[in-house]
């Protein structure tokens, strides 16, 4: 990554003027942020991380562009270093921030594609996504989401051999278990509360996305997850565009193993617990 003197020395060249201070917003094991406030007052968003800090402006930018959701403008970007507008957030996410969140995404999810995947790999934190394109979403998901992210797992040592031999069990059945799917739309990748910027009951931008085209039913799985989403975002998404029978019953679950898989490539074995539960439901 870039030094923090490098940091600094960066920033001036791009504005033209001093950095007055540097602290941070938050730190990951592949990129850290922080609030950049300049001499003149201006404030920014600095982020660094050792890669594919370019491919994540490329996302935004995309997602705006395509799908009107709003993002933070970017200043400037790099394969090591991006910097973004600063956006306010209360991080409230109440009835009409969940509501204006739905309309959102809902309107994000009517950008449609004759594939699943997307033209090129993207990253989910620091862990690449394949998005070899295909047009049968439980192959999609099944090849390039559930089993990728088990032999990652498995490879690292979060999750042991007797779930890997469960979730090949359970990748020969989600294909009943999925039927044929939804259309292939434009997704955020990544929609969970951290990433959802609400400020006074609006959504002011959404961040971080990992981006591909889908079937819209693994966006929504996520957004339960960690109950980020409620009652009144999925009443306002259901104005826009249906959730078909058995999504809440048994396909969220599904889906959800895949996010799960994620954490446990990222944070440890303490989320293979909670991958063998959801596995279990199937098997």
């Amino acid at each position: 990554m870039l030094s923090n003197d490098d940091l600094k020395k960066k920033i001036t060249e791009l504005f033209g003027d001093k950095v007055m201070t540097v602290s941070p917003l938050s730190s990951a094991e592949h990129a850290e942020s922080f609030k950049i406030v300049m001499d003149n007052g201006d404030r920014y968003v600095a982020k660094r991380s050792p890669h594919s800090l370019d491919e994540e402006a490329k996302m935004i930018t995309y997602l705006q562009d395509k799908g009107g959701l709003p993002v933070p403008k970017i200043y400037h970007a790099s394969p090591n270093l991006l910097i973004m507008e600063t956006i306010h957030s209360d991080w409230i996410m109440n009835e009409s921030a969940q509501r204006d969140a739905a309309a959102h995404l809902a309107r994000l999810h009517k950008v449609e594609s004759d594939r699943y995947g997307f033209e090129f790999d993207t990253h989910i934190a620091n862990i690449l996504q394949s998005n070899t394109q295909t047009t049968d979403w439980a192959e999609f998901f099944i090849n390039n989401r559930l089993l990728h992210m088990a032999g990652l797992a498995y490879r690292q040592q979060a999750i042991n051999t007797e779930l890997m031999h469960k979730i090949d069990i359970l990748a020969s059945k989600a294909s009943s278990i999925i039927g044929q799917g939804n259309r292939p739309v434009l997704i955020h990748g990544d929609c969970w509360g951290g990433n959802i910027l609400p400020y006074q009951g609006q959504i002011k931008a959404f961040i971080d996305p990992a981006m591909y085209y889908a079937d819209h039913e693994i966006e929504l799985a996520f957004l339960t997850l960690f109950n980020t989403a409620d009652q009144h975002f999925f009443a306002r998404y259901e104005e826009e565009i249906e959730i078909k029978p058995g999504f809440f019953e048994e396909r969220r679950t599904l889906y959800n193993i895949y996010p799960l898989l994620v954490h446990a490539v990222l944070f440890g074995r303490s989320y293979a617990r909670k991958v063998y539960k959801a596995v279990e439901t199937f098997i």
